[in-house]
């Protein structure tokens, strides 16, 4: 059966919801979703890519990330700096994602990074 907008719409608010709940791996993988299941790109809210990265970020200050974890939130970054080229934000975020370019961890190991160094 083809999916319908609903049914992605459905994994945004999961998304939301998830965030609020402070489950950023599981907000994560519901953004995922809700960008797969829409495939017609007019459709796609670009602000889910956004959400994927900073809820790899927020997990990178608490938990930390791994090195293919990394990988998704700087494409997410790019993929959204890319789509919305004029929000103001994208200069804060270009800056974060090449200071934590540097910083990938070994394989096997976590990034645990507040930022602040």
């Amino acid at each position: 059966f083809p999916v319908t907008i609903r049914e992605a719409g459905v994994d945004w608010f999961r998304g939301l919801s998830a965030e609020r709940q402070l489950q950023d791996s599981v907000a994560a993988l519901y953004f995922k979703s809700y960008i797969r299941k829409t495939k017609n790109p007019l459709n796609v809210n670009v602000s889910a890519l956004l959400h994927i990265g900073s809820a790899y970020r927020r997990m990178m200050h608490v938990k930390g990330i791994n090195s293919a974890q990394l990988e998704d939130m700087l494409a997410n970054y790019k993929l959204y700096i890319d789509a919305n080229p004029t929000d103001p934000y994208n200069t804060m975020l270009l800056e974060f994602t090449e200071s934590v370019k540097s910083r990938k961890p070994a394989e096997g190991q976590l990034l645990i990074w507040d930022e602040k160094e």
